[in-house]
């Protein structure tokens, strides 16, 4: 059984190419579910730049000053939006979901953010979950769980979780800017998940 196909890409990047690309692949992806009888298409929401004339994609996390917040105005009603209404009915169109990942660099990254997304467009368009995501930005898994399942809003899931290292998220916080690889000094990392069993000697394997 196939649970999903997945196009992980930035449909609305400022970079005209990669935006075409992902645009491109997103659409054809729909289309080849539909015809597999495969019911969801996995994907990012995409980011933005700060204007029509921006080269690279611009993530605002923080509402002061005040230009960040003008900027995410901008990006959710002239970009995010208007794209996302047009995906949801060519997916509605087909038969098939769309589950965006909450992903951190991505305009949607929260359950608040794929809601408001959500009642803009279609009901086609949902979470797919991956709690590893949700883990380093403070959000419980299970929480967000609880909420996006009461609206109807998780279309995939996605098994991945995340290490949390209290020293290095005083010394980085949690938007650290470290390469994955560096595991010892990075504020979280990553993880597989993988059942625990106690064994007789008292060790875990």
């Amino acid at each position: 059984m196939i649970s999903a196909f997945s196009c992980h890409n930035n449909p609305i990047s400022p970079d005209k190419e990669e935006a075409r690309q992902g645009d491109e692949i997103l659409r054809k992806s729909i289309k080849l579910a539909s015809l597999m009888g495969v019911q969801v298409v996995n994907t990012f929401s995409g980011t933005a730049g700060d204007s029509d004339d921006a080269k690279a994609p611009n993530w605002p996390i923080t509402p002061w000053p005040t230009v960040y917040s003008d900027i995410l105005t901008w990006q959710w009603e002239q970009k995010l939006i208007p794209y996302w209404k047009e995906i949801g009915k060519l997916a509605e169109e087909h038969g098939v979901k769309i589950g965006i990942e909450l992903h951190g660099g991505f305009l949607c990254h929260t359950p608040y953010t794929i809601l408001k997304l959500r009642e803009a467009t279609c009901d086609a368009i949902g979470a797919n979950l991956d709690p590893s995501h949700l883990w380093w930005q403070g959000i419980d898994p299970v929480g967000a769980i609880k909420i996006l399942g009461k609206a109807g809003a998780i279309h995939h899931f996605h098994a991945k979780d995340t290490y949390l290292d209290q020293d290095n998220i005083n010394m980085y916080g949690l938007t650290d800017m470290q390469p994955y690889g560096d595991v010892q000094t990075r504020a979280w990392t990553f993880r597989s998940v993988a059942a625990a069993t106690a064994c007789p000697n008292g060790r875990i394997s």
